[in-house]
């Protein structure tokens, strides 16, 4: 097997910098272990990894042919993704709100495992890539499996670690009394980031 090793480090630095940067999933991630510690970061994880598999599945099948998306069908994905993206926002804010402030109402649960997955799957960053970029990478061996297989690998292996390590040191840089401000933040942006995708989406679609 003939690997090209500039292909797998461009493949390398780009999800490095897709999965990094605060998004969807990472804030999803960040305030799951603020609000129920390092195991429900870790359920969240993994519910993302499985969301990235079911991506690369669906990318794999438009690669070889086996699958079509319309472009118009790929707009109202990423404009429902944006819109449970903001409604997962919407409770990361409810859940750091004074306990005073939401008296008699049921304290939402951030992250999880389905949490985890549906925001993966719905995220628009990770649509656009798995759609349009992962495949520009499938060169990177000679063998189309091998490549499919190595670039998934890489991709579940960095995101574990990389979403780990965001929040590992979150975890233990912030005090305690600054979690729910970091929550609170985390579900802002998360509604920005939500509302800024959802605006792309139907531009695109509309030019």
């Amino acid at each position: 097997m003939q690997l090209s090793y500039s292909i797998l480090s461009l493949y390398i630095a780009t999800i490095l910098v897709i999965i990094a940067v605060p998004g969807p999933v990472v804030l999803q991630v960040t305030g799951a272990g603020l609000s129920g510690g390092p195991y429900r970061a870790l359920r969240t994880v993994f519910g993302s990894n499985a969301g990235s598999l079911l991506l690369i599945l669906m990318s794999t099948l438009v690669i070889k042919g086996l699958m079509s998306i319309d472009a118009s069908v790929l707009v109202a994905i990423r404009v429902l993704g944006c819109l449970y993206i903001g409604y997962v926002g919407f409770q990361l804010l409810r859940q750091s709100a004074p306990r005073h402030a939401v008296a008699g109402a049921s304290k939402p649960r951030s992250g999880g495992f389905s949490k985890g997955f549906l925001t993966s799957v719905s995220n628009p960053q990770d649509i656009v890539f798995f759609a349009s970029v992962f495949p520009q990478f499938m060169s990177v061996t000679t063998n189309p499996n091998h490549s499919l297989f190595l670039l998934m690998l890489l991709w579940i292996v960095l995101e574990f670690l990389t979403m780990m390590a965001i929040y590992g040191f979150i975890s233990r840089v912030a005090r305690p009394v600054a979690h729910r401000g970091l929550m609170k933040a985390a579900g802002a942006v998360q509604i920005g980031l939500a509302g800024i995708g959802g605006a792309s989406a139907v531009i695109e679609w509309v030019v």
